[in-house]
């Protein structure tokens, strides 16, 4: 839950600075570097992820053949392209990941299944995206190469710049939301405390490396730690 929900302050091995939750961040959601550094207990799996992206790749060869073919020059049309491609790949992750259904644990078969499908129409559509790029490409000639690589380049940059928007708008009232669960369930050692790794090493019984699905799981709700979960567990700390 803490990792469907996308945060933006508190990730584990964090020190509360801009470029450390940023990293955190974009290695969870950008389309090609959380291949390799997404943390193996996210929702969303690598399987899950190796479909998304080759999607996304055939999707953006279909469109660089299609604007090959317009009459504009190609570096315009690469970045139109990579434009393009950007919010396609932010509803494809929504409908796939559907974050809202594992934040619910009695939808959480539900978004199962829907993601099932949704993977499934993935696996067809790259197929169409393949066999129309194709015909659009060999219209276009050599100027369909040098706009898909260069398309290709621009969607990569322009997620990790609206990634680095995102952290930076939404970090103060991330860590102020943070700092408030801090004072309220830790109020003497809330100052030290930068991420929720640390909330978890202070209550007995969880260790800080534990994965993440057993440490934060119940605690992320709606973007913020789950009081009554967090209560719970100091309170039965307390009192061993």
């Amino acid at each position: 839950k803490f990792l469907a929900n996308g945060p933006y302050y508190g990730y584990p091995g964090t020190d509360g600075t801009f470029m450390s939750n940023f990293w955190a961040f974009l290695s969870q959601e950008h389309t090609l570097l959380s291949l390799r550094y997404a943390n193996p207990v996210h929702p969303f799996s690598r399987r899950e992820r190796l479909l998304f992206v080759f999607n996304s790749i055939t999707w953006l060869f279909f469109l660089s053949a299609l604007f090959a073919n317009i009459d504009t020059h190609w570096a315009l049309s690469a970045f139109f392209v990579a434009l393009l491609t950007v919010p396609y790949n932010m509803i494809m992750r929504y409908l796939m990941e559907c974050s809202c259904c594992i934040a619910n644990d009695t939808m959480y078969s539900v978004g199962e299944t829907f993601g099932l499908l949704i993977m499934m129409a993935l696996g067809c559509g790259s197929l169409l995206w393949i066999i129309m790029g194709i015909i659009f490409a060999v219209q276009a000639g050599e100027a369909f190469v040098r706009s898909w690589i260069l398309s290709q380049v621009q969607s990569y940059v322009i997620q990790a710049l609206l990634c680095g928007i995102y952290v930076l708008y939404y970090l103060p009232s991330s860590r102020e939301k943070f700092q408030e669960n801090c004072k309220k369930f830790l109020p003497d050692e809330s100052t030290d405390i930068v991420n929720y790794q640390q909330i978890a090493s202070k209550v007995k019984g969880i260790e800080a490396n534990d994965s993440w699905d057993t440490v934060f799981g119940p605690w992320w709700e709606s973007g913020g730690c789950c009081a009554a979960s967090l209560e719970s567990k100091v309170r039965k700390s307390s009192v061993a």
